[in-house]
C-alpha cells in the first residue's frame, strides 16, 4: 500500500513525497517511482522530527502498516492542520493510543478501507494511468510459479519484493 500511495501522490501532482521503510530495496525503489524524500526507519532516531525537519511538516500522511509507533509517527510529521489517513491493518483487535494534542493542533487522523472508493470507478481510473505511464502498478509484482511458493516467501520477508503473485498451472 505504501508504493501505491507514493504512486498516487505523484500522479496526483504532489511535490513533497516522503517515503518511510525498513527496507533500503524498497526506498529505492519508491525513489524510483516519485519519492522526494526517504527515509530508513531502522536507522532514523526520530522519524517524525526528520520528516518535520526536511519538509516542514506534511500536510496529508499515510500510514501503511498500522502500527501504533507508525501511526503516532504519521500524526507527528503532520503540519497544523494535516490530516492523517490509516491504511494498514495489523487486525482487528489493534488498539492504538495518540497523543490527544496531536490532535487538537488542527490535525485529523482518519481510518480507510479500500481506498474508501467506488471500484467501479476508481479501477478504470488507476488503469488509465497505468496505461499513461503514471502509475506503474506493476513494478510491484513479482511471479513465481506455485512450486516456488517457498522461494516466494523468503524473497517477500527479505524485502526483495513486494508483492509476490503465484502462478498456477503452466507458465
Amino acid at each position: 500500500m505504501g508504493l501505491a500511495g507514493v504512486m498516487a501522490a505523484k500522479a496526483a501532482g504532489c511535490e513533497t513525497i516522503v517515503a518511510v521503510d525498513l527496507v533500503d530495496e524498497r526506498l529505492e525503489l519508491a525513489r524510483e517511482l516519485g519519492a522526494t524524500h526517504t527515509i530508513n526507519s531502522s536507522t532514523t532516531e526520530n522519524v517524525s522530527k526528520e520528516i518535520r525537519k526536511t519538509t516542514g511538516g506534511l500536510d496529508l500522511a499515510m500510514e501503511a502498516v498500522g502500527l501504533e509507533a507508525v501511526i503516532r509517527d504519521a500524526l507527528k510529521s503532520l503540519r497544523s492542520p494535516g490530516i492523517g489517513a490509516t491504511v494498514g491493518l495489523q487486525g482487528f483487535a489493534n488498539p492504538i493510543a495518540v497523543d490527544q494534542s496531536h490532535l487538537l493542533m488542527g490535525r485529523t487522523l482518519t481510518g480507510v478501507i479500500e481506498g474508501d472508493a467506488d471500484p467501479h470507478q476508481l479501477i478504470p481510473h488507476l488503469v488509465d494511468w497505468w496505461r499513461a505511464g503514471i502509475f506503474p502498478f506493476d513494478r510491484l509484482v513479482s511471479e513465481y510459479s506455485f512450486d516456488d511458493l517457498a522461494t516466494a516467501i523468503d524473497d517477500l520477508r527479505a524485502g526483495r519484493v513486494v508483492k509476490p503473485i503465484l502462478r498456477m498451472g503452466p507458465a
